[in-house]
């Protein structure tokens, strides 16, 4: 059975403050760093919250005499260790430390927020975000970013993003959308959020994708991935990154697309609704390079090159047929 000594809560920074706090408390005992060893291998997110922590307290050597918790004398050592007032102290002396860390860098750090982005149809947007990340959001897309002293998490409700990602010692940057969470290891990567699948893209650097079935080995630079909404990870496999990002130029690349998928994603940029009168339509391929502004210029092609008829219906439709037909 493992020593809890002693109950461990809170995020696994807050936890890691705790130990590096007691560490340097004067009164660290060989039982305190036998549990500190099991805590350690518990996970890896503690390990790596730990060595963060550690990295920040070396960097703040020059405030350690202002804030550092005193020496313990030989009579205090003798008293029974109290692990809930210990813990308390040990918690706020990291988070007082980390506080002026942070504000030292940058004041925004300490103020935690919440902002909601949009697109409507058609539209893109770039935001840079306080720590100076970059996202473009694409057409209709809707995200959440939140940013606090040690995390900032980015919530796609739907739609597609760009993530370039400004790199911290301290916070994670995680992107959640829906069952799944993409976690940065200092990089650029694209997600693209549909109702069947979530597809990850990796630009630049590395991310590592987690879900409620499966976690993925960490995914490089020119890999993609998709999950489904019930978490199941797809192989990773290599793309062509300039048809991943040819949105951001304001274009969209089919290649032996089915008619029903260059459909539905031409859709997501106009305000109306494709409708193949005949089912067996919609297997029919398409390639090429198309404006995602220009959506008579589709419809003309697919006319030039099928014996199909377009035609523009009530409510916001555009009905697709054979040509033959009346």
């Amino acid at each position: 059975m493992k020593d809890k000594y002693p109950p461990m809560t809170g995020s696994p920074k807050e936890q890691a403050g705790y130990w590096i706090v007691r560490q340097h408390s004067g009164n660290w005992s060989a039982q305190e760093a036998k549990v500190l060893q099991q805590w350690l291998a518990e996970s890896h997110e503690h390990r790596l919250a730990f060595q963060q922590v550690q990295a920040l307290w070396r960097g703040l050597d020059q405030f350690k005499t202002q804030t550092a918790l005193p020496q313990l004398n030989a009579r205090q050592r003798r008293h029974r260790f109290q692990p809930q007032r210990w813990a308390a102290v040990g918690l706020c002396a990291a988070s007082l430390l980390i506080a002026v860390f942070l504000l030292k860098l940058n004041p925004t750090y300490l103020i935690p927020s919440e902002t909601t982005y949009t697109t409507a149809k058609g539209q893109q947007t770039a935001v840079t975000l306080a720590d100076g990340s970059e996202i473009v959001l694409n057409t209709d897309t809707e995200l959440k970013v939140q940013l606090t002293p040690l995390h900032r998490r980015i919530t796609l409700d739907h739609g597609e993003a760009t993530f370039k990602v400004a790199h911290e010692l301290l916070r994670g940057f995680t992107v959640k959308a829906n069952s799944g969470e993409i976690q940065d290891i200092g990089t650029q990567f694209n997600v693209n959020m549909a109702p069947e699948q979530v597809v990850v893209t990796v630009t630049e650097g590395a991310v590592r994708v987690q879900t409620k079935m499966q976690n993925s080995p960490p995914l490089v630079a020119g890999q993609r991935l998709s999950y489904n909404p019930k978490g199941i990870v797809s192989l990773p496999d290599r793309p062509d990154l300039a048809t991943v990002t040819a949105w951001q130029h304001g274009q969209i690349v089919f290649d032996m697309t089915s008619l029903s998928d260059a459909a539905e994603q031409l859709s997501r940029y106009h305000p109306v609704k494709i409708v193949f009168d005949d089912p067996k339509l919609k297997q029919l391929k398409i390639s090429g390079t198309f404006n995602t502004k220009d959506l008579p210029i589709f419809l003309s092609t697919l006319e030039s090159i099928y014996p199909l008829i377009t035609q523009h219906g009530n409510n916001q439709t555009v009905h697709i047929r054979t040509a033959n037909r009346r």
